[in-house]
């Protein structure tokens, strides 16, 4: 009883203090159950006698956690029906947020939701204290299982013209994973086998976006659109605004610069083309060309957009959208000469700068250390590295190939990087930080410094 007692009181008390902490023990919690499940042998497929060892359970537990999408075992020959439920019930926990679903439990129970399970889910969303958390769990909710059941049947429909056997699992399967941004895929070689199937990937891309633009930038643009025209959010602006021009510009140049989407016929160029960048923009990870077979050019396009990853409140990854336009539009007010930043014709916080600063800063530093432990555990090219570095940073999922090539300090490495990409890039260390200094900054004198 005590026990009880206790774990609820830490509960209210993390909650309360740094929704940010009991985030990061969630995820890692959800991440240890799904690795148990996935290596009992009821999970597995009738053909593969040898077990499912622990470090590769979790690596792909928390990969589908934080819906990442890289892999050591491939789920469709290696889980039967069973472990392939419960890989995608972990994406959809990871991708909606377990906040979420616990959210919406606590609703149809109690029809209310109590203080801390607002707060958790506001600060899960990232949204300011005036929304009615309860209403807008609800639409979520519902919002998400719409559009997956509509890409399922899309889906399930393509798959059957394609022969593809299981073709309404797969279309499931496929949705859910698409618009969670996960990138998890039944086939060994992700979509390569359908590069020439130019509806199946737009369908992909339609569910990715609608993942990694959020229910709120969804929401607001819909409104905006069909029910009384409004003037958008900044946020929303600057997030369909950079996420259109990354696509149009990645596009192009991969189209230009990557001699294996020129070798294909041209009817399958563009679609390829623009199927590529929205996998590492999106951070979905799907891929239908071989990554690994890529032009250095490609690759540096690549590394980009999966470094800037999604929008904030979807599902996806990275620094996201919003911290990459603050920290350009940092950078033009130091060459403007501006003592402060403009952004979309509004003046930003000071808070808002420094947080797009301390992500960047962070984030580059998770590279640097993973990159160099990788070094340190294993040998490993250095490009092969640095991209399945930044691929699980920003819970993408793309590979050079490197996965598979992994020792189990190697697995471990990038399972901690998926879990800080998951929890979030600055969110994962404010969870853990000794000290809150908000509010109790001490005077001191004012030096400056040459930069």
């Amino acid at each position: 009883m005590s026990a009880t007692v206790d774990v609820g009181l830490w509960f209210r008390l993390t909650a309360r203090r740094n929704p940010a902490r009991l985030a990061a023990f969630a995820y890692t919690l959800y991440a240890l159950i799904g690795a148990l499940l996935l290596m009992l042998p009821a999970m597995r497929e009738p053909s593969r006698t040898d077990p499912v060892g622990f470090i590769d359970a979790l690596f792909l537990s928390t990969s589908a956690v934080s819906t990442t999408g890289l892999v050591t075992l491939d789920p469709g020959s290696t889980f039967n029906f069973g472990g392939e439920v419960v890989i995608l019930l972990l994406i959809q926990i990871g991708g909606l947020g377990y906040m979420t679903f616990m959210s919406m439990a606590y609703i149809m129970l109690r029809t209310k939701l109590s203080p801390t399970q607002s707060r958790l889910t506001r600060s899960g969303f990232g949204l300011p204290e005036n929304f009615r958390m309860a209403s807008f769990v609800r639409q979520v909710v519902i919002a998400t299982f719409v559009i997956e059941a509509v890409g399922a049947l899309i889906l399930a429909i393509q798959f059957h013209q394609a022969g593809t056997p299981g073709a309404v699992w797969n279309g499931i399967f496929h949705s859910i994973s698409a618009f969670c941004t996960a990138g998890f895929a039944l086939f060994p070689t992700s979509f390569e086998a359908y590069k020439d199937n130019g509806p199946m990937l737009i369908v992909l891309s339609v569910l990715s976006y609608c993942g990694a633009f959020g229910f709120v930038v969804i929401a607001e643009c819909f409104e905006a659109l069909v029910i009384r025209p409004k003037r958008l959010s900044i946020t929303t602006r600057i997030t369909v605004w950079l996420s259109a021009w990354l696509l149009v510009a990645g596009t192009a140049l991969v189209w230009i610069f990557e001699p294996s989407v020129r070798a294909l016929p041209v009817a399958q160029q563009f679609p390829n083309a623009l199927f590529q960048v929205m996998a590492a923009s999106t951070t979905v990870g799907f891929n239908s060309l071989p990554i690994g077979a890529l032009s250095s050019a490609s690759i540096m396009i690549l590394y980009l957009l999966m470094f800037v990853g999604a929008s904030p409140a979807g599902t996806g990854g990275g620094l996201k959208s919003t911290t990459a336009a603050t920290l350009l539009a940092t950078a033009l007010s130091s060459i403007g000469g501006r003592e402060n930043v403009h952004l979309g014709g509004y003046l930003l916080p000071q808070q808002r700068v420094l947080q797009a600063a301390g992500t960047l800063v962070i984030a580059l530093t998770v590279v640097f250390a993973a990159v160099a432990l990788l070094d340190l555990t294993g040998s490993y090219a250095f490009d092969k590295a640095l991209f399945e570095v930044i691929s699980a940073l920003a819970t993408v999922g793309l590979s050079m190939g490197l996965t598979g090539e992994l020792n189990d300090a190697g697995k471990l490495i990038i399972t901690a990087v998926m879990l800080i990409g998951r929890v979030g890039i600055l969110t994962f260390f404010v969870a853990f930080a000794m000290t809150n200094l908000k509010g109790d900054e001490a005077p001191m004198p004012k030096r400056d410094i040459i930069l």
